[in-house]
């Protein structure tokens, strides 16, 4: 099965496979990389192609893979099934309980080897011996002594998949010490690991972190995870909290189901209902069957299914395709981490005794979206947690810690909203050679070859072999060390390494057929000149088959591509073709700008929006401004990340109540808030996400935006294209600018800026207005 990798991912891999590589040729043994990227990003995804990149930037090492999984509720059979599915026969994957078990004695070249950590780390407490047959010293062998034995072969790669489950216990430190890997990849959103500064400046640890923003534009995860939306609607003073609960989310389950059917989508939404652990988890699924059963929702008509420990029913092979006709299901803790269901769509949790957290590995099983892109109502690009719990605290996320939103707000019933035509615009660029490179390396080749107007193949033929290209190449030589002697005494010193072999003890043999392929792409990817590499590689080998198919007749269906592979690669051909390939990518750059630009206007959307009626905050990020008096929402909840300069400017405009009817702390990086086109210096397409909306009592809104210092001097071209759209939107009242704090925090003077033509540089005001004079 071909698994295409999209942007942010396909840049990762080719990141990793570096620093990997790098990695493994440091000469320092045991060695470490951390893969930090949120839940739903594709980890497994990429980390399986990041394997296959492996092997082919390291085609000189003979390299074995342990991929240690969580284990927990058979999960390694899960990650099996993936990876067998990426891979379709290569490289193999087996799982260690099948495979050796006393059988085989090491991990042969390029195999992956799936094990259970869970399973794997186990010992007895009292006597401290391995309680696992894979583990325990017996009359056949145990997967330590495989290790060994594949140490002796093979460099070891070992992957933690979901590492921060653990990776920090004595067991598992003592684990990874009989392992022994040349590189540990540790691979979560939430990396565990401890690298020092030491590590990075040795050689001997590197990094590589994802954004979640990068995840979210891509549309790979939901924007927001909230909290309790809307459970007030149910006025019912006799129903329990936990059929409260329960019929909030079958409510928003079949508003979301209509939702998708809207958007001509087959996805049917999931909600899943985890049970408190214990006793009481029991009691509470007795309920909640019934509940269900009340309403129509049973295991009978496949619209209910069971995970626990003790009870799982008989369709969960297939609870992850879209259109399952699953409606809810029913779990404990089996799920929480590595589970991969993107219709989960509504997470139900009951109170239970003990401290009540909601961690983002949790609610991550209801982050993913179902078909990898955002729909157009944003209903369906939030998840939706529902619970009756009294109090409960959202635990920090220092990766992406503005993900789970239990605070929210409500516009003020007695006020009026307002439209704004906004603009939003998704990343379409992603350093990569598209299939415009095909005509324009035509036209660059043509050129230096003087093949402009030549349209017999018979001439082009002739031309090229004049400007020195063979085209008559039947084989390609490789260099073979020959009958080289090195004294055992000699073996380990360190000038060994540094010794170089004079030609005179190379002998030459013919290069076999299946290399061939391989020394082309790196031909390739030596002269990308900066484009992402594997995005890129395709692309070009495409142009360049075109080329000699149209102007030399080497058609690479009929001829092959080998003889082509071989005419470019020859020594007395190479160099030429390094300089075309040169010259082609450096002069497609600007043609890749203006692609870029073109795609850029394409995902452009203007549209009218209105204020949100209802937001959500997290309870990390965001605090509640007290006795504040004009916000647009019943509660002012703001970013505690915000400026000094803005909380000065909300203290100044909260204070104006006979100008100003209400005011907005505009939001950032979602399409539901208002943005505005700009060009940037470097001539790309940015969003401006203004700071403040204030709609004055006399029906004027003004737009404002607060920077000081170096950031003030920097905003230029967002100033000047808030200014062009007051101007073009005339006819809606609107007014604003820059604005600026002159003074001391105990005595403020706000400026602010209104011109076409913005200048500042923090001395000169003459083209500034103070504030009071602005309104």
């Amino acid at each position: 099965m071909s698994y295409n990798l999209i942007g942010y991912q396909q840049i990762a891999v080719d990141a990793l496979s570096k620093k990997v590589t790098k990695l493994l040729n440091s000469g320092h043994g045991r060695t470490t990389l951390v893969f930090q990227s949120c839940t739903g990003s594709g980890k497994t995804i990429m980390t399986a192609k990041l394997i296959e990149a492996i092997l082919e930037d390291n085609q000189d090492d003979k390299i074995a893979f342990l991929w240690v999984s969580i284990g927990k509720g058979d999960l390694h059979k899960q990650s099996k099934k993936k990876l067998d599915k990426v891979y379709d026969g290569f490289p193999p994957v087996t799982l260690a309980e099948d495979k050796y078990f006393g059988s085989k004695q090491y991990i042969p070249q390029n195999e992956v080897v799936v094990v259970n950590w869970e399973k794997l780390r186990s010992k007895d407490k009292k006597t401290g011996e391995w309680t696992n047959t894979i583990m325990k010293d017996g009359e056949t062998t145990n997967f330590r002594t495989v290790l060994e034995q594949t140490k002796r072969k093979n460099k070891i790669i070992c992957i933690i998949d979901e590492s921060h489950i653990g990776a920090d216990t004595i067991r598992t430190q003592e684990l990874m010490e009989i392992i022994d890997a040349d590189v540990v990849i540790e691979m979560s959103a939430t990396p565990k690991f401890a690298l020092n500064v030491d590590d990075f400046q040795e050689g001997k640890a590197d990094k590589y972190k994802i954004l979640p923003v990068d995840v979210i534009e891509a549309g790979m995860i939901k924007k927001d995870i909230v909290i309790n939306p809307d459970i007030d609607k149910i006025q019912d003073d006799e129903m329990t909290s936990q059929n409260v609960v329960l019929l909030s989310a079958l409510n928003k389950r079949v508003e979301l189901l209509r939702l998708y059917e809207l958007e001509g989508s087959d996805v049917n939404p999931l909600v899943l209902i985890q049970l408190p652990t214990g006793g009481e988890g029991s009691d509470k699924k007795d309920n909640v069957i019934g509940w269900l059963g009340e309403h129509g929702i049973t295991k009978g008509n496949g619209k209910l299914q069971v995970w626990l420990s003790e009870e799982k029913t008989d369709d969960l092979e297939y609870i992850s395709q879209l259109d399952n006709k699953t409606e809810f299901l029913i779990f404990k803790q089996a799920i929480a981490v590595g589970w991969d269901c993107p219709r989960a769509h509504i997470l139900v949790k009951f109170r239970e005794a003990g401290s009540q957290t909601f961690e983002i590995q949790t609610v991550g099983r209801i982050l993913r979206m179902p078909e990898q892109k955002h729909y157009i109502n944003e209903a369906l690009n939030t998840g939706y947690i529902y619970s009756n719990l009294q109090s409960f605290t959202v635990k920090k996320e220092e990766y992406n810690p503005n993900i789970i939103k239990s605070l929210h707000t409500s516009k003020k019933e007695n006020l009026e909203n307002i439209t704004l035509n906004s603009y939003y615009k998704q990343r379409v660029d992603y350093g990569d050679i598209t299939s415009s490179f095909a005509g324009h390396l035509m036209k660059v080749w043509n050129n230096k070859l003087g093949l402009n107007d030549i349209t017999l193949v018979d001439e082009t033929v002739e031309i090229v072999r004049k400007k020195g290209i063979d085209l008559d190449v039947s084989t390609l030589d490789d260099s073979v060390v020959f009958d080289y002697q090195i004294n055992s005494k000699d073996f380990d010193e360190a000038s060994l390494l540094n010794h170089e072999i004079s030609t005179d003890e190379l002998k030459i043999f013919k290069t076999a057929e299946n290399d061939l392929d391989s020394y082309f792409k790196r031909y390739v990817k030596l002269n990308l000149n900066g484009f992402a590499p594997k995005r890129s590689v395709g692309a070009v080998e495409t142009a360049i088959y075109g080329w000699f198919n149209e102007m030399l007749g080497i058609h690479p269906r009929f001829d092959g591509v080998i003889r082509l592979e071989k005419i470019i690669l020859h020594p007395t051909n190479n160099k030429i073709f390094i300089n075309l390939l040169d010259e082609a990518v450096k002069s497609y750059r600007s043609i890749k700008n203006e692609e870029v630009r073109l795609k850029a206007e394409q995902s452009e959307v203007f549209k009218d929006i209105q204020i949100l009626e209802k937001d959500y905050f997290n309870t990390e990020t965001a605090e509640i401004r007290k006795n504040t008096k004009l916000y647009f929402y019943s509660e002012c909840i703001l970013e505690k990340s915000r400026s000094e300069q803005e909380k000065t400017f909300e203290d100044y405009v909260d204070k104006l109540e006979e100008k100003v009817e209400w005011w907005l702390k505009n939001g950032v990086s979602k399409d539901s808030y208002f943005g505005i086109k700009y060009i940037k210096a470097t001539s790309e397409i940015g969003i401006f996400y203004p700071d403040y909306i204030v709609k004055f009592s006399d029906g004027r809104i003004g737009i404002f935006d607060t920077k000081s210092g170096n950031i003030a001097k920097e905003a230029k071209e967002k100033a000047e294209a808030l200014q062009s759209y007051i101007i073009l939107n005339k006819d809606k009242k609107l007014f604003g600018g820059i604005v600026t704090n002159t003074s001391t925090k105990d005595n403020p003077k706000l400026m602010i800026n209104q011109n076409t033509n913005y200048l500042y540089d923090g001395k000169t005001w003459t083209d500034w207005l103070y504030l009071d004079e602005g309104l």
